[in-house]
């Protein structure tokens, strides 16, 4: 195994504890602006995800952005 699936591996288990870390947030009943300040955060970090995607498959965004959908939704495609 390369570095690259390992370096994927860690960006994007990063981006899904953000995700599992602002719905944590969530039950907590913060306020309206915590909770504003909490979805920017998350929204940068997963737009940082996919350019760190790209940038370690050596493609352009759009293709990274296809790549990873694309893995996400491969379980519910029909065959």
């Amino acid at each position: 195994m390369g570095w690259k699936p390992i370096a994927l591996s860690v960006v994007w288990s990063l981006v899904i504890a953000g995700y599992i870390g602002v719905f944590a947030f969530k039950a907590t009943g913060p306020d309206t602006e915590a909770m504003i300040v909490a979805a920017t955060g998350l929204a940068i970090g997963t737009e940082a995800g996919f350019w760190l995607t790209a940038g370690i498959l050596g493609i352009g965004l759009l293709e990274s952005r296809k790549r990873v959908f694309g893995m996400i939704s491969r379980p519910f495609k029909r065959q």
